[in-house]
């Protein structure tokens, strides 16, 4: 079963960014193309989209995106992106299993 799953997405790593918000938020955005806006993230919502419509306060999924920009040397792929969000993804649930884990053994649930 690994083996399928790594086949079916050993290409997907190495494709461009294509969705709708994609080439508005990571390929035509200046803003995170410079670690050095980071704080400007959190003071201007403009900088999270280069299309005045979609632009919104989203500071840290724009320091995110600045930091996979900069460990990615200024590609536009998905690799780094996807790893990045990946191990957040895996870091929020260790935490929320963490958590849940002591709320119940202080409530008794478990022993």
């Amino acid at each position: 079963m690994l083996v399928t799953i790594l086949a079916a997405y050993a290409n997907h790593f190495h494709n461009g960014f294509h969705f709708f918000d994609d080439q508005h938020t990571i390929v035509n955005n200046a803003s995170i193309r410079e670690l050095r806006n980071i704080p400007l993230f959190f003071r201007d919502a403009t900088t999270f989209s280069a299309l005045p419509s979609n632009q919104s306060y989203r500071p840290l999924v724009s320091t995110l995106l600045a930091i996979d920009y900069r460990l990615a040397h200024g590609a536009t792929t998905v690799l780094v992106s996807s790893f990045n969000l990946r191990a957040l993804h895996r870091a929020h649930a260790a935490a929320r299993i963490r958590h849940s884990s002591s709320a119940r053994e202080r409530r008794g649930l478990i022993t």
